[in-house]
Parts: C-alpha cells; sequence; structure tokens
C-alpha cells in the first residue's frame, strides 16, 4: 500500500509538472522541498489530492462531470477532497475574477475574526478525528506561510497586473493555476492560526511548485540576474527550508528528540 500510495502521488506531481510547468525540474524539486514532509503524517489526504491533480485536466477541458467523479473516489479516501468543488467554482474562469477574489475575502475575514468558523469546524469533524488541528498551530508557521503562501501570492498578483498592463492574455489553464495560488495563500495564511487549514491546503498547493517557476520568469525574466541569480537562489533556499522544516517539526508532539538525527543518517548514507 505504501508502495502504490508514493506511485499515485509521485505520478500525479510529475504528470501535472510535465504538462503544466515552464520549468518541470525545478518544480519538481520544489514539490519535494514544500510538501515531501506532509507525506509523512497525511499520506491518504496526499494520495486524495493526488487523485484529484490527475483528474485537472478534465476541469481543464471543461469536463465537470467526470471530474465530480474523480473529486467523489476521492472523497471515499478523505472526506476533505469535497473542499475541491468549491476551489473549482472559485478558479474556473479569468485570472483573479471576483469569485477567486472573495474566495482570498472570506480567509482575510478568518484571519481578523477566527471565531466565526472555529466552532463550525468543531461541529462537523467527523469523528473528532481532526479536532486537535483546531488547536494545533504546528511549526514554521510564519517561514511556511511566507515560503509556500505569501511570496508564490505576491507573485502571482504581481504577475496578473504585468502581463494585464503588457496586454498579454492567459491561457485557460495558467488562469486556473493562477487563481489556485491565490487560493492556496489563503488556507496557507488561514494556517498560521490553525493548522486545520494547511490540511486544506495539501490540495491547491500543486499550483505553487507548477507556477513559481513562470510567475518568477515573469516577475523578474527581463532582468538579466534572473537566470543566474534568481533561479539558483530559489533552489538553495527552498532546499533550506526544506531541511529546516524538518528540525522545526521534530519539536512537535509525538515526533521523536532524534527525529532530526535520523533524517541526517539517511539522508546522506
Amino acid at each position: 500500500m505504501l508502495f502504490l500510495s508514493a506511485l499515485v502521488i509521485n505520478l500525479a506531481y510529475m504528470k501535472s509538472a510535465r504538462r503544466y510547468s515552464s520549468d518541470p525540474v525545478l518544480s519538481f524539486f520544489l514539490f519535494f522541498c514544500l510538501m515531501y514532509m506532509d507525506t509523512n503524517n497525511g499520506l491518504r489526504q496526499m494520495v486524495a489530492a493526488a487523485i484529484v491533480i490527475l483528474a485537472f485536466p478534465l476541469l481543464e477541458k471543461r469536463r465537470y462531470f467526470l471530474f465530480a467523479l474523480f473529486v467523489a473516489a476521492a472523497y471515499q479516501l478523505h472526506n476533505t477532497a469535497a473542499i475541491w468543488v468549491l476551489i473549482a467554482i472559485a478558479v474556473v474562469g479569468k485570472p483573479m475574477n471576483i469569485r477567486t477574489k472573495f474566495a482570498l475575502l472570506l480567509g482575510l475575514v478568518f484571519l481578523l475574526v477566527p471565531g466565526l468558523v472555529t466552532g463550525f469546524l468543531d461541529s462537523v469533524t467527523v469523528d473528532n478525528q481532526y479536532n486537535s488541528y483546531l488547536d494545533l498551530k504546528g511549526g514554521m508557521r510564519i517561514a511556511r506561510a511566507l515560503v509556500s503562501g505569501i511570496i508564490p501570492g505576491a507573485l502571482a498578483v504581481i504577475f496578473y497586473y504585468k502581463s494585464k498592463r503588457n496586454g498579454v492574455v492567459l491561457d485557460r489553464s495558467d488562469s486556473m493555476m493562477l487563481n489556485i495560488v491565490i487560493i492556496n495563500t489563503m488556507f496557507v495564511l488561514m494556517g498560521t492560526y490553525m493548522q486545520y487549514w494547511n490540511r486544506f491546503a495539501f490540495y491547491t498547493m500543486f499550483s505553487t511548485y507548477i507556477m513559481i517557476p513562470k510567475l518568477a520568469e515573469g516577475v523578474f525574466g527581463e532582468y538579466s540576474f534572473y537566470r543566474g541569480g534568481i533561479r539558483m537562489g530559489m533552489t538553495i533556499l527552498y532546499f533550506l527550508y526544506f531541511c529546516y522544516n524538518i528540525y522545526a517539526n521534530s519539536g512537535l508532539p509525538g515526533a521523536s528528540s532524534d527525529s532530526l538525527h535520523n533524517f541526517y543518517i539517511e539522508w546522506w548514507c
């Protein structure tokens, strides 16, 4: 089962990187740095997310019923997959459309008044399985939000307005991916207050690792230092983030005190 789970997850991310990324190698490396840790305690949810990601081309081609069937299949593995019904409604259409902006606004309202939804989540969590996440803030709160949410979200907004100013019309896939980056930023920001929301980012983070190369090139590509500086800097910083993520989460409840030490032994040996 572990082998099949790993196969589905890696297949989904490799196929989406090859299909949508302007730099598939860098995108898959970013997947490793940003999401590899999530497979340790979120394997079932990651498989559910992978199923939806494999079905994403159906959403792009407006084959909504077939896409819904894949979401239903993913739901059988993890009930949070149902969030993709709302995500799809928000991201289909033009980049930065009114539904995407409204979703981001809801996220900002949550950050200002979190009590509005905390009680609701507590009441609908199935069998209280994830109630602990309602109070868990987790490690890497600000660093995680900055690296996986705020920076990609800012790049997406700059990329959108720069493209609009230059008269560049984004195709359907790029428009949807850019909108998903915005939704992902919302989930990640909400996750700084409540770890529960970071679990929903499992379903949207794929857009970040796919779009970062394109967004960075679109924002910085006109400058000569992009290829030699920005790209190399991203590679180093995201790898350092991955290593520090191991360190930060080794101190969480239930984690082994030797987890960081064991990581380095397994990594180098």
